[in-house]
């Protein structure tokens, strides 16, 4: 072993009982010092035990230190897939946040309600001080999570309000973007529209599924059309499920000329079931979709989709996350963040741009601040 090691490995065996007993004094004396707490020492005395702790070259243990400020400047983050390109910017922006903070970030991947509840304890067991929670569902029991803040530690949801008004959350206003996507085909043309989404109701229902069906009936109110039930579709958020509902729209006795579709992967499934069957996109059915993860710019064709800020509501979790933990007694907070359409070729518009109208509701302003 060399000897830069053995020093290393010497240093990190001195204890605080060490430095106590080279420098005379009590254990709780050597702990004051560490901890500023100058009142409860002597001068003479705090000027021995910084002398001997620079002697030894003792180093305080972060774990210690942690547990005796009931602090471990660490935040749990639950996703429901470390993959899905929804989640990877939320884990993102968070870990980023959490840092400047000087947070670390501890991830866990929970696809399941059972996951969730055994990393619930996991984290519980590790002495986190808050978790985050970012999930596509509005699954329900959710009383591992709430059983958290009973037991002091704060959880914050992103794009899953656990209780209303009881649990602080960051969400998406899928409404409005389902709304001005509607807004955006009639301003093309469109008067037959659909709408597709993910399951609506049930435990494996999707929080974006349900706003992009409130929001596409908004929007059709809104301009004035009539609302086809046959032309809005539930089915399972997969590729099998969406590409089987564009290759079947075949078969339908008559078809919208423009579908608003709650999931980028959805979208491009259903293109694809669409072509299959030899329908074009956009000349026969235009598509939007909720949802612009980065591969749908260099889809054929590529798909005009409203764009979420996920990054930023990662970083809006950690700022209302330390925000519960400075103030534990203030209100619920509840943050909507809204999403931009981003026009590409799949709407069939000649006029492409990046700079199209923010979705804004007209019924509601946007819910930011205390609920």
């Amino acid at each position: 072993m060399s000897a830069d090691r053995q020093r290393r490995v010497h240093q990190a065996r001195i204890t605080i009982s060490d430095v106590a007993r080279r420098a005379g004094v009590s254990l709780a004396t050597v702990s004051h010092v560490l901890n500023g707490r100058s009142g409860h020492v002597g001068g003479a005395t705090r000027t021995r035990v910084l002398q001997v702790i620079r002697e030894m070259g003792y180093r305080p243990s972060a774990v210690a230190q942690s547990l005796a400020a009931r602090r471990t400047r660490t935040i749990g983050l639950i996703v429901a897939d470390v993959a899905d390109p929804f989640f990877a910017p939320i884990a993102m922006g968070a870990e980023q946040a959490a840092e400047r903070q000087g947070y670390g970030v501890l991830l866990c991947q929970a696809a399941s309600l059972a996951a969730e509840r055994r990393y619930a304890a996991v984290l519980e067991g590790k002495r986190v001080d808050g978790v985050i929670l970012a999930s596509h569902s509005v699954r329900r029991p959710n009383a591992h999570l709430l059983g958290l803040v009973e037991r002091g530690i704060p959880v914050m949801a992103v794009n899953r309000p656990l209780q209303p008004g009881s649990i602080d959350w960051v969400g998406f206003d899928y409404v409005a973007a389902a709304a001005a996507a509607v807004a955006h085909l009639v301003g093309l043309g469109h008067r037959n529209l659909g709408c597709v989404t993910g399951p609506v109701t049930g435990r494996s229902a999707y929080l974006s599924a349900q706003g992009a069906a409130e929001g596409f009936r908004l929007g059709l109110q809104m301009a004035d059309l009539r609302l086809v039930s046959r032309w809005v579709r539930n089915v399972p958020l997969s590729y099998e499920a969406g590409f089987g509902l564009g290759r079947g729209m075949a078969c339908w006795p008559s078809r919208p000329t423009a579908l608003v579709v709650s999931s980028e992967d959805l979208a491009l499934a259903t293109v694809r079931g669409l072509r299959s069957t030899g329908f074009r996109v956009p000349q026969d059915v235009a598509i939007v979709s909720l949802g612009d993860a980065p591969f749908v710019e260099y889809t054929e064709p590529p798909l005009t989709a409203v764009r979420f800020p996920m990054e930023e509501s990662g970083r809006r979790a950690v700022a209302l996350l330390l925000q519960r933990l400075q103030n534990p007694l203030y209100p619920p907070a509840r943050e909507i963040l809204q999403g931009d359409i981003i026009v590409r070729e799949s709407c069939g518009s000649c006029a492409a741009t990046d700079a199209a109208p923010r979705p804004r509701r007209q019924h509601s302003q946007t819910a930011k601040g205390r609920a």
